[in-house]
């Protein structure tokens, strides 16, 4: 299994007609004026290609990490159902970044790196009041 595309946003919606994808509020990287920041809605989409020697079925891992802080795992069934690309889409109902540094999003398949996409979380100066 090959990576195609990691992108992440704010939201995502699947028309039910036409089974085509539209991200919003695509997130590039995060600014605070002050850590930890809670972010309320975050989106991974994922697009993976099957290679020939890959099982129709398998499971691959997110995680999310801010730095070297675990603030998510989970298990993500794969089922290409015949076809050479699958897509999944993850909503989080929220993210608590900690820390200044990165958020990233990384996936495992078969106990190994597999792919990862990183977000700078980036410390901006506050406006001063007198």
């Amino acid at each position: 299994m090959k990576p195609i595309t990691i992108i992440c946003s704010e939201g995502i919606i699947r028309d039910g007609d036409s089974n085509q994808i539209t991200l919003y509020n695509l997130v590039e990287e995060i600014n605070a004026i002050s850590f930890p920041v809670f972010i309320h809605k975050f989106s991974i989409f994922l697009l993976v290609e099957k290679e020939e020697s890959d099982p129709e079925n398998s499971n691959i891992i997110l995680k999310i990490l801010n730095n070297e802080r675990e603030l998510f795992t989970q298990s993500i069934k794969t089922d290409f159902k015949g076809k050479k690309r699958m897509r999944t889409n993850i909503h989080l109902g929220g993210l608590a970044v900690f820390e200044v540094g990165d958020i990233i999003i990384q996936f495992n398949y078969n106990e190994s790196f597999f792919c990862d996409y990183k977000i700078p979380a980036i410390l901006i100066p506050s406006a001063k009041t007198e």
